[in-house]
């Protein structure tokens, strides 16, 4: 396992290298400089003999003798980056260098009657250019435990976009002071990431940080400029109160806390300040790239936009007097259209159904990982449900009071309608899922809106919720020819229920409703647990429904 230092320049060998010995003590690994750019011989030399003098403090005898201290060991190009001539020409002196002079020590110790020198590897530099990929493949190659990317301003872009990119644990760092020995002189820039924070410190030199700059979430009624400004205030602050060493972690490419982060590594402040990343797991690397490639094709909402929709779900999925009112008078229409046979009234009761509002509100929920939107939302959702079952059902008692307690002909031949909703099929879950897609999609255009009724007649959740509250009323209850009674209608209102909320999360996301800060990690876990959840419950609803099907040959 390696530390692989990125070296653009000789102040930042000269700042950066008691740094990358310091890590690599407490990580137990070896230090492979890598010198970016073709013209690099120099820069080579200086790098050799920083770090013998940091280890031997007597660079001409350690570099004569061909020895490098046992926890810096550094490594020729790999075979797969080319190397330029001149570096092939002096790895391979060097090579020749690291054979012969160990053993001329070894042999002169023993003439002297003194004990031979050690054995130790040589001191070799990689080259490579200046791009990201080269590095990627150094890094996996080696082994890579940690990159260490001293910061430059001249090359801050392409700094920015290695950092960015990166699929290992990464510290971008201004070292203005020298590397931390005690956790006292250590703080962390942002308390909503001290677990990653810690965690991170931890490897890097043993330590934890014992002070925060800013604890508490950005408030909505700031923008980001302003958080940046204060961030920087307050690690101003922790420099002036004597802490040597400041620690950002962030994942989050284009929020507050990234943008924080670089302007603070601009700064000279007195201390110096890292960046941190955890590296990145599988499934995280390809959730970011599906973030970007979807930033790149559908621009998210701006702040004003998503503040704005945010604000009309959570009102929208609050349980109150006049959802219940509105559900039930919308089950009471569909439960008349579905008497009468009219498809006309229950596409007008899927219009005026509050029920969708509630769902994308738990869509986005899950989304930004906000758990008491999440139970408000099922309550209404809840709500509803129990509003339109009752309500179905009492318009059936009061068709029975109305005929004299005769019972109505509501067959599958007459009744094609209702019993159209007794028979859940597969096919239903790719109508909940795009219509939740579109539907949430409408919510975030306004231009948009009128497809919100198309949605909602895709979607037909009341309809289904009227059946199952008739059939309670008039029969039959058990299993027929042609669907399944009372049970079946509520597993279409299941299946549409929890389609919509994933399609409507997954679209949302797309648009920028979503946790950008890269700190929320126990709001994150949380919305991962739901979202598996839902699809957990959506795959075992669907395959009872295909062992259905299999058992009695439809």
């Amino acid at each position: 396992m390696s530390l692989i230092l990125i070296i653009p320049a000789e102040a930042q060998l000269r700042l950066a290298a008691p740094w990358a010995v310091a890590i690599a003590e407490s990580m137990d690994c070896e230090i492979i400089p890598v010198v970016l750019g073709a013209d690099h011989e120099i820069l080579d030399r200086h790098t050799e003999a920083t770090f013998a003098k940091l280890l031997y403090g007597s660079p001409s005898n350690s570099i004569a003798n061909g020895h490098a201290p046992a926890s810096v060991t550094t490594s020729a190009t790999p075979a797969t980056v080319a190397p330029s001539p001149a570096t092939s020409a002096k790895s391979a002196t060097s090579a020749t260098t690291a054979s012969s002079a160990p053993a001329r020590d070894a042999a002169a110790g023993d003439s002297a009657g003194n004990s031979p020198a050690p054995l130790r590897s040589p001191v070799t530099v990689v080259n490579l250019e200046q791009d990201v990929e080269p590095i990627h493949q150094l890094c996996q190659e080696r082994g890579c435990r940690l990159l260490l990317i001293p910061y430059s301003h001249a090359d801050a872009d392409w700094q920015l976009k290695l950092f960015q990119k990166s699929k290992y644990r990464t510290v971008w760092l201004n070292p203005c002071s020298p590397p931390p020995t005690k956790a006292a002189e250590i703080a962390g820039g942002y308390r909503l990431t001290e677990l990653a924070t810690k965690r991170i410190t931890m490897k890097m030199l043993g330590l934890q940080p014992t002070a925060w700059g800013i604890d508490h979430q950005k408030p909505d009624h700031v923008d980001d400029d302003k958080q940046v400004e204060l961030a920087i205030h307050a690690f101003d602050q922790l420099a002036a109160d004597g802490k040597s060493l400041i620690v950002l972690a962030s994942n989050d490419d284009n929020g507050w806390l990234s943008k924080a982060g670089q302007a603070a590594l601009d700064e000279d402040c007195g201390s110096s300040f890292a960046m941190v990343r955890e590296g990145q797991s599988m499934a995280r690397g390809a959730l970011a790239r599906l973030r970007r490639w979807t930033d790149s094709i559908t621009p998210p909402l701006s702040r004003s936009e998503r503040v704005e929709l945010q604000e009309d779900l959570e009102t929208g999925s609050r349980p109150s007097f006049e959802f219940l009112g509105l559900i039930s008078a919308a089950s009471m229409l569909a439960a008349f259209g579905l008497y009468q046979n009219s498809a006309a009234v229950i596409i007008g009761a899927m219009l005026i159904a509050p029920l969708m509002t509630p769902i994308l509100g738990a869509g986005m929920a899950i989304a930004v990982g906000n758990r008491p939107l999440f139970r408000t939302a099922w309550k209404a959702i809840g709500l509803g449900f129990v509003g339109a079952l009752v309500s179905g059902a009492c318009f059936g008692v009061l068709v029975l009071v109305l005929r004299g307690f005769s019972w109505p002909d509501l067959g599958p031949e007459k009744a094609t309608e209702m019993w159209a909703r007794c028979n859940p099929s597969p096919i239903d879950f790719c109508v909940g899922f795009v219509g939740g897609m579109a539907a949430s999609y409408a919510r975030t255009r306004k231009d948009l809106s009128s497809a919100l009724a198309g949605a909602a007649i895709a979607a037909a959740l009341v309809p289904p919720i009227s059946t199952a509250g008739l059939q309670l009323v008039f029969g039959p209850w058990n299993l027929q020819a042609h669907g399944l009674p009372i049970l079946g209608p509520i597993i279409v209102v299941g299946i549409n229920v929890l389609t919509i909320m994933a399609g409507s999360s997954l679209v949302l996301w797309v648009r920028g409703i979503r946790a950008t800060d890269g700190q929320r990690k126990k709001q994150d876990r949380w919305a991962i647990r739901t979202i598996l959840a839902v699809l957990v419950a959506i795959l075992l609803v669907l395959v009872g429904l295909l062992e259905a099907k299999l058992l009695t040959g439809g």
